[in-house]
């Protein structure tokens, strides 16, 4: 991959005009308790769990591009990254009683074309108006490339140690508007009004900071579920069986045209950011010098798929392999 990119990337999608049957899932799983989130956690021997994904820095600094969305002002892009990246950091008040994580935005000129997604110890927030799935990384090999994938609304790739120290973070937008790409539309949906179909940027940027920071989904398919485990030490769940609490937080992995629920964090997301970044504690660092990229989400808002178990709320892929930055890294590839 460019700029020694490569190693273990998680893709994750979400799919919209998914009816998940949430009432019944609440009668099912009555039982389940109402408050849990999910970590990423490092690639850990088969049958154990790996180290949970943290910053190791108490302030984080990103660098936002909003050239690439000629139809939202660039003043209301850059408003959504900033109120994005606010919703996970100490500045909310809310977070700032229980944590100590600091995060900060720097928006560019709207003609700032922004680099290219790459472990090169710099953090970005950016739009790709360019034909979404002709962005590929050459993965280990050096024959093999892996691209971004159709339907795709948004990814997020986060590098770490071994350890799970996380040292990078990118956040990509699918700002695509060839038919190839669904051509999604975007739009600050708290200021403007506009027909059934447009998607709101701050909505599923304050979703991809979760990833930034170290959550992962808090439900996915039943088949890349197993063996992961929530704070509580709880399975987690098949989105199909999601609780209530669970499908209402900003971490649940589906979204849909007209959403703003994700804006904001709910109590799980919430938890989930004040107990891996408590008030009172400072960050954790590996203190080696080894790195692997790993972690993300891309929300994907299109029809769902109709297969032999009916729509799919969410699609996976987790991509190991690599050589990066300062050392070795895991030199595996999975797909779930």
């Amino acid at each position: 991959m460019s700029h020694g990119r490569s190693g273990n990337r998680r893709r994750t999608c979400t799919r919209a005009g998914v009816a998940l049957a949430l009432s019944v899932a609440g009668l099912l799983l009555a039982s389940r308790p109402a408050l849990a989130y999910v970590r990423y956690r490092a690639t850990a021997p088969a049958g154990t769990l790996g180290a949970p994904f943290a910053w190791g820095v108490s302030a984080i600094n990103i660098i936002g591009y909003p050239h690439g969305i000629p139809s939202l002002p660039s003043d209301q892009i850059g408003g959504a990254m900033t109120a994005a990246v606010a919703a996970w950091s100490k500045e909310d008040p809310a977070n700032g009683a229980c944590s100590f994580l600091d995060l900060s935005v720097a928006i560019q000129p709207v003609d700032t074309i922004p680099p290219a997604a790459a472990h090169d110890n710099v953090n970005t927030i950016a739009m790709r108006d360019g034909v979404w799935t002709a962005i590929c990384s050459a993965l280990k090999d050096g024959t093999t490339t892996e691209c971004h994938q159709p339907g795709e609304l948004a990814l997020t790739t986060v590098w770490s140690r071994h350890c799970g120290e996380i040292v990078e973070a990118d956040v990509e937008v699918n700002a695509d508007t060839s038919a190839s790409s669904n051509d999604f539309m975007w739009a600050d949906l708290d200021v403007t009004t506009v027909n059934g179909g447009y998607h709101d940027l701050q909505n599923a940027l304050t979703h991809e900071m979760g990833h930034f920071i170290g959550l992962d989904h808090t439900c996915g398919p039943a088949a890349a579920t197993v063996g992961e485990v929530d704070d509580l030490d709880q399975p987690v769940p098949d989105c199909s069986q999601a609780t209530v609490a669970e499908t209402e937080a900003t971490m649940y992995p589906s979204a849909q045209p007209g959403d703003l629920s994700k804006r904001t964090l709910s109590p799980d997301d919430r938890n989930g950011l004040c107990a891996i970044y408590p008030l009172g504690t400072n960050p954790v660092t590996c203190g080696d010098s080894t790195s692997s990229s790993a972690g993300g989400c891309a929300v994907a808002p299109t029809a769902g798929d109709a297969g032999a178990n009916g729509p799919r709320a969410v699609r996976w892929f987790t991509l190991l392999g690599g050589a990066l930055g300062l050392g070795a890294l895991i030199a595996a590839r999975r797909r779930r």
